[in-house]
């Protein structure tokens, strides 16, 4: 049976540990109101009195403004608490300068850092800070389909072709444009031109235009796509729909797809092969489209994320402030070494809010 009592002592010389002991990082998980901030400020105060620690060496990160607010507060009454009995000149002085620490969000934080070194962050000295970030993306994409018309025309008269409205891709640029972290790629190895694909389409309508389509089956879509790029002969764009439809439903099976589009009865016949060749031929072609409208919806979405680069450099968002204040510390080993030594102790305190700020 467990003891109540020994719980109790156990839980209050973990405590005793945490707020007397800063030589090691401490990972505290409780649930609200168990008394995580209380040993947050108990533990910056007791560093204070017993280390030579200069406060403006601590940092207080908090979820939200308001817990930034009552934090400091609360780290100010312990420390006058604290100087009414203090005789040690060195303390009470370290004391008194509690309003040194940095206390506020990770943004806050953050964003000091680049209002330090904004050219070594390559952005403005007086950057902005954007608020409602969806409202600004919107902005920026939309004044990005004005302005770079003439640039991306090309483009989507290509991803017409294939029946996607460019102002579809709104939803993914603006997810790039939130994230400046990622980058959309395509296929790398895989440029393909719509020209030469159109070109192969029609040397295997040349190469297989004599088989028969009679084993093709009446009930399947993909069997008709075959049944009509023998028989009518028509261009790649009139099947551009159905290619990239009817291939994309399932991984490509040559052995699967023969059988799903040829009757059984004509599984056996001498020039079967022939019909696999033309399936995978058709694959090959699917392969290429699909590889080629990828690659073209990610340079369009790129285009807009280089727009926004070039036209919205003093413009952050609070996304925008932990990226390059993260590719900053990462980066630049001067700004590496100028706030390790600013910044010598951390404590973060998440509270129990749920807030984005």
């Amino acid at each position: 049976m467990i003891n109540k009592e020994e719980l109790i002592r156990e839980e209050m010389k973990k405590r005793e540990e945490i707020i007397k002991i800063f030589d090691k990082n401490y990972l505290l998980e409780a649930g609200a109101g168990a008394g995580k901030t209380t040993i947050i400020v108990q533990r910056i105060i007791n560093h204070i009195i017993t280390s030579e620690i200069n406060p403006a060496n601590l940092v207080a990160i908090t979820f939200t403004k308001a817990a930034a607010t009552e934090l400091a507060e609360r780290i100010q009454l312990n420390a006058l608490e604290y100087l009414k009995g203090e005789t040690n000149p060195e303390i009470i002085q370290r004391l008194k300068a509690v309003d040194k620490i940095f206390i506020g969000t990770i943004h806050s934080f953050c964003e000091l850092i680049l209002r330090e070194m904004p050219f070594d962050a390559d952005i403005t000295p007086n950057y902005q800070i954007i608020e409602d970030d969806e409202e600004f993306h919107n902005e920026i994409w939309y004044r990005f389909l004005r302005d770079k018309e003439k640039e991306y025309k090309k483009i989507i008269d290509l991803l017409s072709k294939v029946n996607i409205d460019y102002k579809e891709l709104r939803s993914k640029a603006i997810l790039a444009l939130e994230n400046p972290d990622i980058r959309f790629s395509g296929y790398e190895d895989d440029d393909y031109k719509f020209e030469e694909i159109e070109k192969e389409f029609e040397d295997i309508k040349k190469d297989y235009g004599y088989l028969n389509i009679e084993p093709f089956k009446n009930n399947s879509n993909l069997a008709k796509l075959f049944r009509s790029i023998l028989e009518e002969k028509q261009s790649l764009i009139n099947y551009l729909d159905s290619i990239l439809k009817e291939y994309g439903k399932e991984e490509f099976d040559i052995e699967g797809i023969f059988e799903k589009v040829i009757a059984k009865k004509y599984w056996n016949l001498d020039n079967a092969h022939e019909y696999k060749n033309l399936i995978e031929g058709i694959y090959g072609i699917y392969y290429k489209l699909n590889a080629m409208v990828y690659n073209y919806c990610t340079e369009f979405i790129n285009m807009a994320v280089d727009y926004k680069k070039e036209r919205y450099r003093g413009k952050l968002t609070f996304n925008e402030l932990l990226y390059r204040a993260s590719k900053l510390i990462k980066e630049s080993p001067s700004a590496r070494k100028h706030f390790k030594n600013k910044y010598k102790h951390f404590y973060i305190d998440e509270f129990q809010d749920s807030a984005t700020r």
